[in-house]
C-alpha cells in the first residue's frame, strides 16, 4: 500500500517517498518552495484545470502502480469525461511556456486515448498489449518509433545482439494481425 501525502506547493497527492511532486515538481524531502518554471506555469494554470489534471494524473499514477501491465482502460474509469479531461489539458497546453511540462502535458493527452469503451478492453494483459498496439503504434510515427526503441531496449537483455532482428519479427507479426 503506498502512502500519500498532500504538496504543500500545489495540493496533489504525492508519495510519501517521492522527493519531489510529480505534478508542479516541489521539493517534497526539505518541504521547501522552489519557485521553478514548471511551477511557475503549473500556478498560472485556473483552478478547476489543476483539479481536472490532478485527478487525471492520479489515476494514472495509481494505474501504474498497480503493475498489471495492461495500457489498455476501461473509459468508465476516468474521475471526468474524456473531452472535459482534453479541454483541462489542452488549456494548460496554452498556457505551460516551460518544455518538461509540456511534454509531460502532451503525453498524458496521448494516453487518454488508452481508455476506450469498457466492454472493449481485453482482459487478458497479452491481448490487451496487442490491441494497443494494432490501434495506436501504427497510428503515429512518433509512437511508432518511440515503442520500437523500448522494446529494442527489453529485448537486449534478452536476445543480445539479436535484439534488433528480434524487435522486426515481433513488430511485422503485429502488422500481419492488423490486417
Amino acid at each position: 500500500m503506498v502512502i500519500m501525502k498532500t504538496c504543500p506547493h500545489c495540493g496533489v497527492p504525492v508519495s510519501e517517498s517521492d522527493p519531489r511532486c510529480w505534478y508542479c515538481d516541489g521539493d517534497l524531502k526539505n518541504d521547501q518552495h522552489i519557485d521553478t518554471p514548471v511551477l511557475q506555469d503549473f500556478l498560472r494554470f485556473p483552478e478547476e484545470v489543476r483539479d481536472i489534471i490532478g485527478e487525471y494524473g492520479r489515476l494514472l499514477e495509481k494505474l501504474a502502480e498497480e503493475g498489471t501491465g495492461k495500457l489498455l482502460h476501461p473509459i468508465s474509469e476516468l474521475p471526468y469525461s474524456k473531452e472535459k479531461i482534453e479541454k483541462a489539458l489542452r488549456a494548460a497546453l496554452t498556457i505551460a511556456k516551460e518544455k518538461s511540462l509540456r511534454n509531460h502535458l502532451e503525453t498524458v493527452l496521448l494516453r487518454l486515448g488508452d481508455f476506450i469503451a469498457d466492454d472493449e478492453v481485453p482482459d487478458d494483459p497479452e491481448e490487451n498489449l496487442r490491441l494497443w498496439l494494432r490501434s495506436r503504434v501504427w497510428k503515429n510515427s512518433k509512437v511508432a518509433e518511440l515503442f520500437a526503441r523500448t522494446l529494442t531496449q527489453h529485448f537486449v537483455k534478452e536476445y543480445g545482439d539479436k535484439a534488433e532482428q528480434k524487435v522486426e519479427e515481433f513488430l511485422n507479426d503485429l502488422r500481419k494481425s492488423k490486417s
